[in-house]
């Protein structure tokens, strides 16, 4: 009986072996309760020693056309001027995004189109600069987007007519580039946003902010992190003062995700619709 635990034993000891071995390889484990794990491959990450590809996304809605969005993260030494072309096979639109990326930082490059197609390669071309004048070249990377039936099925659900208004609670904002330095959800105090066709406001403790709907250029949602545990609903709009940028999110972790995707339906449908009222 002694023999046979002390098998047990070391078999056990071996199997933990095994599994911290495969998971310092690159592989992730999968907790089943048990006690033990099951080693599935992990997620493959997309970088170079310039960037890393951050998400591919269908997100949001700009003048009521489905948008390509690509976030990039800046891994280099310093400033980064990035080119994004853009290939988009059955649409004559072309596509060509620069921006200078700071370095640690992240920026979504996107394309609207009329269109997105379902198990469709989208080939995507990556410039990184060092200099403004895009003169010294640092690398070129190549990339797909593609996107299955189910995720372009999502996003046309996405486009219906949403219940006006709609309000949702317990919603925290940045204001700016904020929202893209806050690495583990909004800090602030949540209060209520409503989208009307007339206006956006959100009623909050400091103060009260409403932004009419054609003050608004475009809506996006950023998922923040490979998890999408703290996405949120990035809005663009102009003032008399000039171009801002506000960003909210639920400060909730049940349906985190689903509730900013509602956030950024009723948002977009409205501007999409705002010539229309």
């Amino acid at each position: 009986m002694k023999k046979m635990k002390n098998k047990h034993f070391l078999d056990y000891s071996v199997l933990l072996l095994v599994v911290s071995v495969l998971t310092i390889a690159g592989c992730e484990s999968m907790d089943l309760g048990l006690g033990l794990d099951i080693i599935k491959p992990a997620p493959k990450v997309e970088s170079t020693k310039w960037i890393e590809v951050a998400g591919k996304e269908i997100t949001g809605i700009k003048g009521g056309k489905p948008t390509l969005s690509l976030e990039l993260h800046n891994e280099g030494q310093g400033p980064e001027w990035i080119k994004v072309r853009f290939d988009t096979p059955g649409s004559n639109t072309k596509c060509e995004v620069i921006k200078v990326v700071e370095w640690g930082y992240n920026k979504t490059f996107t394309c609207s189109l009329e269109e997105i197609l379902a198990n469709t390669d989208y080939p995507v071309t990556i410039d990184i600069y060092l200099d403004e004048k895009l003169t010294r070249l640092a690398d070129t990377y190549k990339t797909t987007m593609r996107f299955d039936d189910l995720k372009v099925q999502t996003f046309t659900k996405w486009q219906k007519p949403p219940t006006l208004p709609a309000v949702f609670e317990n919603v925290a904002y940045e204001e700016g580039q904020g929202y893209t330095r806050v690495l583990y959800g909004a800090t602030g105090k949540a209060r209520t946003l409503s989208v009307g066709y007339g206006e956006l406001t959100y009623k909050g403790e400091d103060r009260n902010i409403v932004i009419p709907i054609g003050e608004i250029n475009s809506v996006e949602l950023w998922r923040g992190n490979a998890q999408h545990t703290h996405a949120w609903a990035v809005v663009d709009y102009s003032d008399a003062a000039g171009n801002k940028i506000i960003a909210f999110q639920p400060k909730t972790i049940y349906k985190h995700v689903a509730i900013v995707k509602d956030m950024v339906a009723a948002i977009g449908y409205v501007v999409q619709h705002k010539q229309k009222q």
